[in-house]
């Protein structure tokens, strides 16, 4: 049994510093009028604090039955192309 806290292991920095990140992407949220924009700062801070390759963020328009705004980030072009017509809803 390790005596080191576990706020002290190298994981729980590495998460405390994802979580930093995560919630600074918040607080611009009503610092930037562009909705696109701030949707992608979610998205990277989501991406970054999961270690993932890539991610997206679908929100639903009004009726709740369809996207309004799909964002993807760590697709290149390509990678759209071959999965093809993205999610509606």
């Amino acid at each position: 049994m390790s005596s080191t806290p576990a706020w002290e292991t190298p994981s729980a920095h590495v998460g405390a510093r994802g979580l930093r990140g995560l919630l600074d992407a918040v607080l611009t949220v009503g610092s930037d009028l562009d909705l696109e924009a701030t949707l992608r700062r979610i998205t990277e801070a989501a991406v970054t604090l999961v270690d993932a390759r890539y991610g997206a963020l679908g929100v639903l328009d009004e009726s709740g039955n369809a996207l309004a705004e799909f964002i993807t980030v760590g697709v290149d072009e390509q990678t759209h192309r071959a999965i093809g017509a993205l999610p509606k809803g």
